[in-house]
């Protein structure tokens, strides 16, 4: 289970990326698997429009270290791709909490994400999927389980 949830992370974020491209919908739900469904609305309608800008919250800053840099984009990520989203419903007259809103998907994905991990793993396997990258969590917990077991 490991070695799939690495593959999936590793492989499958550079596939979801291609296919966001082509609005495919399994690009979307590979990002989903992943916890980040966001970044398919802040990829494809801001980074793309804004790359190298200040306005760009996943371009590295000048001398950014990567620490630094991940903390930042995490959450400028998130609230890019909100803001989008919430300006996109208003010119169309739909509050944010609008069913055409891909939030929805979003976090619908990744909580049915988290069950499966659950049902899978416990609460072992949820928290393998919240750990970045994956495998150092997953080497942690399962070589514990597993001394423990002996």
């Amino acid at each position: 289970m490991m070695c799939v949830g690495v593959a999936s992370g590793s492989f499958g974020i550079t596939y979801a990326h291609e296919l966001m491209h082509r609005r495919d919908a399994a690009g979307e739900w590979l990002m989903i698997s992943v916890l980040y469904g966001h970044f398919v609305t802040e990829h494809l309608r801001v980074h793309h429009r804004y790359v190298g800008t200040p306005r760009d919250p996943v371009t590295a800053r000048f001398n950014e270290g990567f620490y630094s840099f991940f903390a930042r984009v995490l959450p400028e990520c998130l609230i890019s791709a909100w803001r989008l989203e919430a300006e996109r419903l208003a010119r169309r007259g739909k509050s944010v909490w609008a069913l055409g809103n891909p939030f929805w998907r979003y976090g619908g994905g990744a909580l049915l994400m988290l069950a499966l991990a659950w049902l899978i793993g416990g609460w072992v396997g949820v928290a393998c999927s919240w750990c970045r990258p994956p495998w150092r969590c997953c080497w942690w917990s399962w070589s514990t389980i597993f001394s423990t077991m002996a």
